[in-house]
């Protein structure tokens, strides 16, 4: 089976979250409204057909329970019902696999009426959550990041376990992801071959997504989307085996805790991290209220992904409660509280202040403590006693 190398550079849409615009969320939030309530007010029973179940879920594979499905971003009211309904195998101690296809701010509902369901509510219902990060309107995903995605779900897949994609409306991004991920499901299904007997991707694209607007009408995956899920077949689907290429990650070199940091196996451990998605969703809206702070922030990820091991001291010093009042660095995004702040969060477009800000330092200190010293035991304590030697008050 063919192997995929994934490099850092791969990861670098993750640490560079954009400033929301209230023109942005309210962009958002229109359209997401749009999407909730088009199966309970549609025009006419043809429009009630065609368009059932915007905010519910459509088997893609099998027409059986714990199969694949596909929806719209999940808020917390349709929780329960599709934790139920959808997946089971969480009732005999299984997991279940969610994929977003979003943005950061998506994921935090700015702008949206209704609460949406976070990573961190996933997992507390045993459902593990990944990331594929796309921008709404774009095409802007590396073919790479998603292979990752569909060797996340394959994997829960071999084990009959159950999978939903999302993205906002269950149309375009994920609908890109969906109709690859049937073609791995069932690859005798949909592979198309020429007369020749060479693999035909564009045959083998149009043959899955005709039966993917069959399940699920709503679907419209533009010719950017297609043509990137059409450059993943040509290059990393083998007709021979007909599987997708193994993604495999550079972990970094084991006398180095530096080269630890800036390897490829960390950068997809940390952005797939519970405690790095809180804080992502936290920045797309606290961008809002201090677009410095959330320089700050994104500034100490860069230097934390590029190998700076005196990042590693400076979460140590937060998650310690050390040096309140500074103003530097990564204190600059734990300690600071502009006067913008409450206003902006009246407005649903900042959340809470300073202690929650803390607690997301705890947490990420938490993560990426986890992994050092899984790596490098001891490499931690080194670089927090060399932090405390030089570090300046302010």
């Amino acid at each position: 089976m063919r192997e995929l190398q994934i490099t850092q550079s791969e990861y670098a849409p993750y640490w560079q979250t954009p400033c929301v615009s209230i023109l942005k969320a309210a962009r958002f939030g229109a359209t997401y409204l749009n999407t909730t309530i088009r199966s309970t007010t549609p025009a006419n029973e043809q429009e009630r057909r065609d368009n059932a179940e915007w905010n519910s879920f459509d088997v893609l594979a099998g027409q059986v329970r714990n199969g694949i499905y596909l929806g719209c971003l999940p808020h917390t009211e349709m929780l329960s019902s599709l934790l139920g309904d959808y997946f089971p195998s969480l009732a005999q101690g299984q997991r279940g696999l969610v994929v977003s296809c979003n943005d950061y701010f998506e994921l935090a509902g700015s702008g949206a009426l209704k609460t949406i369901v976070s990573p961190n509510q996933w997992r507390d219902n045993g459902v593990e959550h990944h990331h594929m990060l796309m921008t709404d309107f774009t095409a802007g995903i590396s073919p790479p990041l998603v292979v990752e995605a569909l060797a996340k779900i394959k994997s829960y897949r071999d084990q009959g376990l159950p999978v939903y994609l999302h993205c906002k409306a269950g149309r375009a991004r994920s609908g890109m992801l969906a109709v690859l991920a049937i073609i791995q499901e069932n690859p005798a299904q949909f592979c198309c071959y020429a007369a020749d007997g060479v693999f035909d991707v564009n045959a083998t694209y149009d043959k899955a997504y005709a039966s993917l607007v069959g399940a699920r009408k709503q679907v419209t995956v533009g010719q950017d989307k297609a043509d990137v899920a059409k450059a993943v077949l040509a290059q990393y689907f083998d007709p021979i085996s007909q599987q997708f290429a193994t993604p495999s990650y550079d972990a970094g070199d084991n006398t180095n805790p530096a080269s630890h940091l800036q390897s490829a196996a960390f950068s997809k451990y940390l952005v797939q991290s519970s405690s790095y998605k809180s804080l992502m969703t936290y920045l797309s809206l606290d961008a809002s209220a201090s677009s410095k702070r959330t320089a700050c922030i994104l500034d100490f990820i860069q230097r934390l992904v590029h190998g700076d091991t005196t990042c590693l001291g400076q979460l140590e010093e937060i998650a310690q409660s050390k040096d309140g009042e500074r103003q530097d660095g990564l204190f600059a995004f734990s300690n600071a509280n502009p006067w913008r702040e409450s206003f902006t969060r009246g407005l649903g477009f900042a959340p809470s202040g300073k202690q929650e800000r803390h607690a997301l330092c705890c947490n990420l200190r938490d993560t990426v403590h986890a992994w050092v010293e899984a790596q490098h035991p001891g490499c931690w304590a080194q670089s927090v006693a060399h932090v405390s030697r030089h570090s300046v008050k302010r």
